[in-house]
């Protein structure tokens, strides 16, 4: 028998199933003989209960990859910001035209229009 897990397609009655084998080693000082000191263990398994476990993720790894990147994408905007040169980095003028450009309150501020000097 191998000394790793083996896997083999057996039918019991008219139920198609699967066999597994595993080697395991006991190391005590009561085991003398040398045949005796490995042990197989052996198993029936649905093949559908056995892929269902095969292709399972661990909710441990969902959770670091998740947090990961998440804390990728809200690292983005200082990323970005530490990479900018002077010509690149936003003035104050700038910072008053974003803000004035997200307010929802109404279409066209008067200062925005003074500034740009854009209004009809």
């Amino acid at each position: 028998m191998p000394n790793t897990a083996a896997l083999k397609a057996v039918r019991i009655g008219a139920t198609s199933t699967l066999m597994l084998v595993q080697a395991v080693h006991l190391d005590s000082p009561y085991i003398t003989e040398p045949s005796q000191q490995t042990l197989y263990v052996a198993g029936f398994v649905s093949p559908q209960r056995l892929q269902q476990q095969a292709t399972r993720i661990p909710l441990a790894w969902l959770i670091v990859v998740w947090l990961t990147v998440t804390v990728m994408f809200l690292a983005l905007p200082f990323i970005k910001l530490a990479t900018m040169n002077s010509k690149e980095r936003f003035s104050f003028l700038n910072l008053v035209l974003m803000a004035i450009g997200t307010d929802r309150r109404r279409k066209k501020s008067r200062l925005a229009c003074r500034l740009l000097l854009t209004c009809s």
